[in-house]
């Protein structure tokens, strides 16, 4: 008997799921479900999926969650951290004390995206979602971040500064060293 191989893409109204798969006359199929990241400030609900799914990286610029969804005793929503991509890099577990334990994620191949085995939840109520927020870094942001890890802590006014004259180095060459009120000097 002769099979017909019929391949085929569905791209759903959001642009952002992609079913692939080829199917012959046996009735068997192999389908894959490749997931991008929604629009930034969006969130997409993935109650619908179960076991492994393709998500697709995120794109430069972009942080990329997924999140379990839970709903709290007063009526609040808290989202746990479930894996990550940000700024075009592979997925990978969400890290933190929070976060929940995501070890089946799979980026080996490139061409399709990463694998991620979504587990099975722990409680009614519970769903997986995935977000996506703007990742791009003002220049204020950046600077107070640099000022963060070389000094004891920036004032609004020294990341003001570094902003207008973007030489930190000569900045610092330039202001005068203080005394640390001891009055120790090494003599020879």
């Amino acid at each position: 008997m002769n099979s017909e191989v019929v391949s085929f893409t569905i791209t759903d109204d959001d642009d952002d799921e992609v079913v692939e798969g080829d199917d012959d006359d046996d009735g068997l199929g192999t389908f894959r479900v490749s997931i991008s990241c929604p629009p930034i400030g969006t969130s997409r609900d993935l109650s619908r999926y179960t076991n492994v799914l393709t998500f697709e990286r995120s794109l430069a610029e972009t942080f990329c969650g997924i999140y379990i969804q839970r709903e709290k005793t007063d009526g609040g929503i808290s989202l746990i951290p479930y894996a990550r991509s940000y700024n075009g890099h592979p997925w990978e577990s969400a890290p933190g004390p929070y976060a929940s334990p995501s070890q089946n994620i799979d980026c080996s191949s490139t061409e399709v995206g990463c694998q991620i085995e979504l587990a099975p939840l722990s409680a009614d109520g519970d769903s997986y979602i995935i977000l996506a927020k703007d990742g791009k870094v003002d220049d204020a942001k950046q600077i107070a971040r640099f000022l963060e890890m070389t000094t004891f802590g920036p004032t609004k006014a020294e990341i003001e500064a570094l902003a207008a004259d973007g030489d930190w180095h000569r900045i610092q060459s330039s202001i005068r060293p203080k005394s640390n009120g001891y009055g120790y000097h090494v003599t020879s």
